[in-house]
């Protein structure tokens, strides 16, 4: 199948985001004898943003090139989509919170330039790469 774009390890709890933008989500057991390591694959995007039961949503316009993850106490998933030039922020239920998409300063135009790559340090800064150009802002 399609190779991974990123890992992520919460606990027992295993993400793997697909080339194509899906999400496994493996749960480690550790009485093997008892119960085996489940994964869901794929396991399915929920979206929170208009009720409290999570509703079954897929993206097909997003291109997600990268999956980080933020620690406690507000454990989250954030994936870069190249193509919204946006981040989804996520649950670490797979849910989504959120579409950050960033303002830049006057003067910057990035219409023909994909993001690259994201990062998000520990003081919930976000770095976003545009090629060689970084840009960073904090976190919402």
């Amino acid at each position: 199948g399609p190779g991974p774009y990123g890992i992520e390890v919460n606990g027992d709890e295993l993400y793997i985001l697909r080339s194509n933008g899906q999400m496994v989500e493996c749960t480690y057991s550790h009485m093997k004898d008892y119960k085996l390591t489940e994964c869901l694959d794929p396991a399915p995007y929920g979206d929170m943003r208009t009720g409290q039961e999570p509703a079954a949503i897929n993206f097909p316009e997003a291109k997600f090139v990268q999956m980080r993850m933020t620690a406690a106490p507000d454990s989250s998933i954030y994936l870069l989509d190249a193509t919204g030039k946006a981040m989804y922020h996520f649950s670490l239920q797979r849910n989504l919170q959120k579409i950050l998409h960033p303002r830049f300063v006057d003067g910057v135009n990035l219409d023909r330039v994909a993001p690259t790559a994201v990062a998000v340090s520990s003081a919930r800064i976000v770095f976003l790469a545009f090629g060689s150009q970084i840009y960073y802002a904090p976190l919402p």
